[in-house]
This record gives C-alpha cells, sequence and structure tokens, in this order.
C-alpha cells in the first residue's frame, strides 16, 4: 500500500501543477503551452591545443562549481605558461571573454585576465594566452575560463593545469591517437602487434570490452567493418615524466549496408616514454551499441535486443506482476508497456535533431525509482545536465512520468556545486524513494530526507565515515553507528533504518562492550560484539575481536547468532548468500593468531524478476546483452511514444543545507573518472596501487599517484637518533619526524598519556595530514620518502623504524635501536614489514 501511495501524492502534485497552469493560460489567453520539447543544446564547448591536437574538452557551466573537486583531465603547460585555446561557438554571439587561474583548492585566486587578442574562423575562437609569472612549476592550478554571449549570459569552463618540462606529452598523445586510428585497418594495424599482449587471460567472446590480452582479431574490430566517424575526443588524465593515462571517445559504425549500427568507444591507454620506444603498459577499450526503439529486427518473441554491451550498463525495474517496466542502456531511459504495446523513450540528452559533442557527454547518469502497474514512473536524472531547463548545472532532477497524460513533470532540481564525477559516485551508495514520496540520499558523507511534496529537506546524520555504515542492497535499509564517550573503534549504539517508512531501530551495546556494523545480507542486518577488553589499539591500527555476530530484521530483532569458544571474528566478507569471517584465537599469553576462517549461509531465496537481462552470443556481434521479458512481446502495432515535458515558470530548485563539517575524503580516480570514496587514506592508496591510479583530498591535492619514481632518494637532513632510557624508540621516531618538519616536542610524555602515534602527529603538524597507511604495501609508501617525507613503520615484532630513502635495491632506515642509518635489502624490507602487518604512518605537508 505504501509504496503505492508515492503516485497517488505525485499525480495529486502534477494534477495541482497542471491546474494552476490551466488558469494561468486562461488568464493570459493562452500565453504559453502546456507541454514541449526539451530545449537544445546553447553552451559552447572549449578545448586547449597540445601539439595541434583539440583536447581535454571543457562543457559550460552556468553556476559557479568548487574548482577543488574538478578533475576530469589536466593538461601540462610549458615554463614558457602558454596556453593555446579554442572555443567552439555554435551559433553563440561572444560579448566578453576572459580567465582566472587559482590554486588547487580554489581558495586562492592567482591571476584574473581578460582575453582580447583572439580570432574567430568557422565559429571557432583561436586564443592563445600567456599566464603570469605567479604560479610555481609541478603544481596544480585550476584553470577557468569565463564567457559572456551577447544576452549576458555568463558560463564558465574549467581545466586543471601544471607547469612542467620534460613529460614529453605531445610524443605520447601522438602515440595514443596513431596507434587508435590504424585498429580500423588490419594491415596497418599489424605495426601495433609488438605493443600487446595477446594471451589465454583476453576475453575474444565480447566488442564490449577487449583489451590488451585480446587477440589482434578481436582489438582490431574482428568482422565488424567499423569505421569511425567524427571527432575522437582526446582526455589527458594523468601526465608525468614517464608515464601518461589518456581516454579517447569516439563514436563508430558497424555492420555493412542498411544494417549500419551506431556505436559509442571509450579507450583507455596508459602509456610510458622512453628516449628508444613507446610502451604500451594497458590498453582497455569499451563500446556500447546505441538502442535504436523503432528497429522491429530487435525484438523476438520475448527477446530485446539491446546489442554490444556490458550486463551491467543496463538498470531495468519492473511494477508488481512485471507487466510494466524500465530499463536504461546507452543514458536513455525507456517504459514498455506489454499489454499496451507500448515503448516510451522518456529520457534521453541525445536524439536525431540532438547529437553533438554537447548532447553525447556522458557525465550523468539515470536511475529509475518506481514502476507502478499502471506504466507511471518515478526517475532521477544525475550529474551534468546536457541540456534543457537545467543546462550547464550539476545536480540531481527528480522526474514523474504520467503515462495517462504521457508527460513528464519535473519534481524538483538539486543542485550540487562539486564535480558530477563527484554526483555520479555517491548516488550510486545510496538513492532510495518511499512509498510515502520521500526521497533518501547519501550526498558528501550526510544521508539526507527530501519531501516531495512539500518540497523540503533535512538531514538525518551526517559525518558518515566508511566502514561505520552500510546500505541493504535494494537500499531500503540503512545502518550508522553512534560513538559514545569512550569508545576504542566500535560504537555503544547502532542506528538502524527503514526507509521505506522511516522507522528507526536503536540497537545499545551491553556495559563494557562495543558494536560494530558489519553489512547486510537482503534486509537483515550483520553485526558483531565485542568486549572493551578484548580490543587492541595498536601503533597504527585497532583489532577489534567480535566475539559473537548477531544477524537482525528489519526491526532490530535477532534472527540468529554466531560464536564458537576461543574464536574471535575480526573481519568478513559477503560473497552471494554467504557470508566468510575472518577469525583469530588468543594465546595463553594474551597475544592473537590467526585462526581458520568460517562461513555462515543465508538459506532465503531471492525473489526473481519477471523481466531480467542476459546475455546471448551471435554469429555477428558475438556476445549481446538482451531483455527477457515475462512474456512474448508483440510488435504488431507496437507505438513509440516520445513523451513531452510539462512547462511551468520559474525554478524547481531545492538546495539541500550541509552540517558544514567537511570531513577528509580520499578520491581515487581511474581515466577521469572516481572508482573510488574513502575516507581512510589507506583503501584509497591500496585501491589506486592496484589500479595504477591516483588519489586526490577534498582539498583538491594529490595525494599518490603511481610510478614516476626517481632512481634514488634519501633525506640526507636526518641522521641517526637513539632510544635513550627517557625515551623510547617509537617517541624517538617521532621526535625525529617532528624535528624534521620543524617542531621540537617530547613525544614520550604524550605516549605515556595514552596518545597514540596517529594523534601525535596530528596536533603538532596541524597544517599537514596525517596518513595512517596501515595494509598499504611497503613499494606504494616510498611515494612519500620519494617526495623527502619520512616514514614512520612497524617491523615484525613491534621494532619501529623511519624509513627515509631508497635505490633500486634497497631501502634506507633510521634504527632508532641501534641510532644509525642503514640499507635493507628491498626484498627483505618487503618481507620484514609485512610481518609487521604493513603499519605506516606519513603526513602530506599543507599547499603553500
Amino acid at each position: 500500500m505504501k509504496k503505492r501511495t508515492i503516485f497517488k501524492i505525485i499525480g495529486f502534485i502534477i494534477a495541482f501543477l497542471i491546474t494552476l497552469l490551466v488558469l494561468e493560460n486562461l488568464m493570459n489567453m493562452g500565453s504559453a503551452d502546456m507541454t514541449g520539447e526539451m530545449a537544445p543544446a546553447s553552451l559552447p564547448t572549449a578545448f586547449i591545443v597540445v601539439g595541434g591536437n583539440e583536447v581535454n574538452m571543457m562543457h559550460g557551466y552556468t553556476t559557479e562549481m568548487d574548482p577543488s573537486s574538478m578533475h576530469e583531465a589536466i593538461t601540462p603547460i610549458p615554463l614558457s605558461r602558454a596556453v593555446e585555446i579554442t572555443i567552439h561557438l555554435y551559433q553563440v554571439s561572444l560579448r566578453s571573454l576572459s580567465f582566472e587561474v587559482r590554486s588547487s583548492d580554489g581558495e586562492r585566486l592567482v591571476e584574473s585576465t581578460e582575453i582580447t587578442d583572439y580570432s574567430t574562423k568557422d565559429g571557432v575562437i583561436h586564443a592563445n594566452l600567456v599566464l603570469k609569472d605567479l604560479i610555481e612549476a609541478g603544481k596544480e592550478y585550476n584553470l577557468i575560463l569565463l564567457l559572456k554571449d551577447s544576452n549576458g549570459n555568463n558560463a564558465r569552463y574549467y581545466a586543471r593545469i601544471i607547469e612542467t618540462e620534460d613529460v614529453h606529452v605531445e610524443e605520447k598523445l601522438s602515440y595514443v591517437l596513431s596507434f587508435h586510428d590504424k585498429l580500423f585497418s588490419k594491415a596497418q594495424a599489424m605495426d601495433l602487434v609488438t605493443y600487446l599482449e595477446s594471451n589465454s587471460s583476453g576475453d575474444n567472446s565480447t566488442y564490449a570490452h577487449v583489451n590488451i590480452h585480446s587477440s589482434f582479431d578481436q582489438v582490431t574490430y574482428g568482422d565488424l567493418n567499423a569505421v569511425q566517424y567524427g571527432e575522437t575526443n582526446a582526455y589527458i588524465t594523468e601526465i608525468h615524466p614517464q608515464t601518461a593515462n589518456i581516454r579517447l571517445e569516439y563514436q563508430v559504425l558497424i555492420g555493412t549496408g542498411t544494417n549500419r549500427k551506431t556505436c559509442h568507444g571509450t579507450e583507455l591507454y596508459r602509456v610510458r616514454y622512453t628516449s628508444e620506444r613507446m610502451y604500451l603498459l594497458s590498453y582497455d577499450r569499451y563500446m556500447t551499441q546505441d538502442y535504436d526503439e523503432k528497429d522491429t529486427s530487435l525484438y523476438t518473441k520475448n527477446k530485446i535486443s539491446l546489442g554490444i554491451n556490458l550486463p551491467e550498463n543496463v538498470e531495468i525495474r519492473e511494477c508488481d506482476g512485471g507487466s510494466v517496466f524500465a530499463f536504461t542502456i546507452g543514458n536513455r531511459l525507456f517504459c514498455y508497456d506489454i499489454a499496451a504495446r507500448k515503448l516510451s523513450l522518456l529520457f534521453s540528452f541525445y536524439d536525431e535533431e540532438n547529437n553533438d559533442a554537447r548532447t553525447r557527454y556522458s557525465m550523468h547518469r539515470i536511475k529509475i525509482l518506481d514502476v507502478d502497474e499502471t506504466g507511471n514512473v518515478a526517475f532521477m536524472v544525475y550529474g551534468y545536465m546536457n541540456r534543457g531547463l537545467n543546462e550547464g548545472k550539476v545536480g540531481i532532477q527528480v522526474s514523474y512520468f504520467d503515462s495517462q497524460l504521457n508527460t513528464i513533470e519535473e519534481l524538483t532540481f538539486i543542485p550540487y556545486k562539486k564535480s558530477a564525477n563527484m554526483l555520479l559516485s555517491y548516488i550510486e551508495q545510496e538513492a532510495y524513494l518511499s512509498g510515502e514520496g520521500l526521497l533518501y540520499l547519501n550526498l558528501d558523507h550526510t544521508l539526507y530526507e527530501v519531501d516531495l511534496a512539500q518540497h523540503t529537506s533535512r538531514m538525518i546524520v551526517s559525518s558518515l565515515r566508511e566502514n561505520q555504515y552500510y546500505v541493504s542492497q535494494s537500499q531500503k535499509m540503512f545502518v550508522w553507528e553512534e560513538k559514545g564517550e569512550g569508545d576504542l573503534y566500535g560504537a555503544t549504539k547502532l542506528q538502524q533504518m527503514d526507509l521505506s517508512d522511516g522507522k528507526i531501530t536503536t540497537i545499545t551495546a551491553q556495559e563494557g562492550t562495543e558494536l560494530k556494523a558489519l553489512g547486510f545480507m537482503g534486509e537483515d542486518l550483520i553485526y558483531g560484539i565485542a568486549a572493551k577488553e578484548d580490543i587492541e589499539n595498536e601503533i597504527s591500527s585497532v583489532l577489534f575481536p567480535m566475539s559473537q555476530l548477531i544477524i537482525a530484521d528489519e526491526d532490530g530483532n535477532v534472527l540468529k547468532k554466531y560464536s564458537q569458544e576461543g574464536y574471535y571474528v575480526t573481519g568478513c566478507e559477503f560473497v552471494d548468500n554467504q557470508i566468510n569471517l575472518t577469525r583469530v584465537t588468543r594465546t595463553e599469553d594474551g597475544t592473537y593468531q590467526p585462526a581458520t576462517g568460517d562461513q555462515i549461509v543465508n538459506n532465503e531465496t531471492a525473489v526473481s524478476a519477471r523481466n531480467v537481462t542476459e546475455t546471448a552470443v551471435t554469429e555477428s556481434y558475438e556476445t549481446i546483452v538482451q531483455i527477457s521479458a515475462k512474456s512474448e512481446l508483440e510488435t504488431e502495432g507496437l507505438s513509440f511514444p516520445n513523451p513531452p515535458q510539462v512547462l511551468f515558470e520559474g525554478g524547481r530548485d531545492l538546495q539541500l543545507k550541509g552540517s558544514g563539517n567537511e570531513i577528509p575524503t580520499y578520491y581515487v580516480y581511474e581515466y577521469g573518472d572516481i572508482t573510488g570514496i574513502y575516507n581512510d587514506p589507506a583503501s584509497a592508496l591500496t585501491h589506486a596501487y592496484d589500479a595504477a591510479a591516483i588519489v586526490y583530498n577534498n582539498l583538491g591535492n594529490i595525494v599518490w599517484y603511481k610510478g614516476n619514481r626517481v632512481a634514488r632518494n634519501q633525506i640526507m637532513a636526518i641522521t641517526g637518533n637513539q632510544e635513550t632510557e627517557n625515551s623510547g624508540t617509537l617517541a624517538t621516531c617521532l621526535d625525529t619526524m617532528l624535528e624534521f618538519a620543524g617542531r621540537s616536542r617530547n613525544t614520550q610524555l604524550l605516549l605515556d598519556r595514552g596518545l597514540q602515534a596517529e594523534q601525535i602527529l596530528q596536533d603538532n603538524l596541524q597544517e599537514a595530514q596525517i596518513l595512517n597507511l596501515t595494509g598499504v604495501p611497503m613499494d606504494a609508501i616510498l611515494y612519500y620518502t620519494n617526495k623527502d617525507i619520512p616514514v614512520l613503520g612497524v617491523a615484525a615484532e613491534g621494532q619501529e623504524y623511519l624509513i627515509i630513502g631508497f635505490n633500486d635495491l634497497n631501502i634506507v632506515v633510521m634504527d632508532p635501536k641501534r641510532g644509525d642509518v642503514y640499507k635493507i635489502g628491498m626484498n627483505d624490507a618487503t618481507e620484514l614489514f609485512e610481518k609487521g602487518g604493513n603499519a605506516f604512518i606519513t603526513y602530506l605537508p599543507a599547499e603553500d
């Protein structure tokens, strides 16, 4: 009943709004139509020119954004600080053009200059900028173009720049573009065989994803007769002296004659430059076929062919009974009403009349919120708005399709000041519409409740940190830890919220214990209980041994308890319907030792959907994705409505108010896309190390990236310091780190008071960001030593060292027991610190 209430509420809202529009039309003698088509894109695009190639396409923003979050691409500029730009006007008349240079966090204005010396040819502006000598080489800055058109409308374009030399960007870009072009000709592509690493690990069964390990035939499009049309848009996403990451976006035609199909291609290159040759370190290509809903050959019995694609790119949601289902494909939303023989296109920024680089820009997603039996669909579009009422904005547009009126109504627009990239990543964590018309969103570590009927919002909880809150797979259940005074690692209370009705259930720890939320299996909560006396707070980590696990239902009622005498659970992993437990035992001397794992199996069977996505193998296109509907689809008389939008005056923006308490956050970027958001820097670095990615913090500063380490480096200012009777080995290391940073402190006194190493460094290096990197491979932490930042490491048996240098074969450590500096072989050091749990602490100095 509650699920259906949302459509009654939304229906009432729409009826009310339309009534107002009708009255207004009568009063104004029909001054405006009630519905209309989405307005075309109107903003220009901008590029930076590198080696004669337009790269790093920028899209216009009609509101001021947070520059610290804009990381889609980066452009190296020479020491002369010359920057060549182009602007594709698309019929726009320009009144003025200027630019700003700002610090990486956007707070400091470095330069503001009007651009008057430019030329225009065939609707494209060409300008050569020379930045003032106010930026520091090797540091990232924001370059912001400001355009004002003849009507006084403003647009901003954000670029990331770094002044550097010897990064060989032109050679790397030329290699990538040449590689890309040759792939369309098997004869020319023979030159590329030496760069490929074709082997059995490559998947040669699908064109949706090929990589450096795929076969030559697969990489060169097999028998698809692929031909590129349009431009290749190149994005330089990372650039270093040796390596670079470059992403290409383009359109391609496959097939022959009248059977031509359009696909979108994305190529990801990681290359390394040497004076002798170029190396291809990794290559991935993703291809998605455009779905042409009016092509009746795509419908066979109960199947809808979606063509070349990956199953995870298709979202499908159905009503109770499955007679109506909505699905997304290629950033387009469709609704299929089986009984009514109606396939409606509900949303798309691009179509036959609106098909260019602006409408095809893919920095947005569509989420289906609900579908009912009459064909009504609630959905939201979130990210960058390519065109329409909110063109040039980043935010969340919540809309409703009324199948009876055949109209689309925007209910609200929630603007967002940070990048679309960040918004996409946060929305993936939580976006749920309740039966009462309440939309729940997890943005910037805050859970919000948005009342669509009242057009209001409120914060449910803020400062959410990873591993301290969890969401069920359906996103219906949400749990967070509520810490009390003295909680060591777990929490005094767990707050479990059922978002379908807003009910919050509180689970309270018994005296002398702490609770730890572990996640959900289905809608059931899994949490652990640990005695405070069993919790061990080590130098850089906490061991939380749980003597009992609880499985509780949506109301907090205990369904099952798990415990085994002498065993403690320290972690778990959810795999399908099974929970794999990591366990330890306690020895006679009170220390914990690893023990055999265990499993908890969920015997409940999930309810199966009636309309599902699946893969099928075809002769022409290899593996494709298709929808298997609940019943046979009658294509005779099938209609393809394209519902118009309800027009309204004014805006329906709803600004969410945050707590103002920004917590340290680390973003992992791969080829310009955020692939992980963390509060724990160690988790972010581990992710980035495995993926050869880059980590930025919430201030817009680089925290870590892989590669480009010099052959050798040593912090010569740090010499041997030895422990004394009044200062132990840990204190000696901390004193040395602080002394190197220009601070003098007796840290042994602070350790004796119970302060931890991480807190001591934070209290005394307040401008710096302290990084607890426990669990990160030693090879990764040498990034900081490479930058003359010492790293505190705990090796086997609790021995502390300061890592202060390295070369190809060794690391250099300061040993506080011996009081001197010496080398340890790289392999021996790796093993030594692995036995200590790879426990490392270092810091990131504040940006000037």
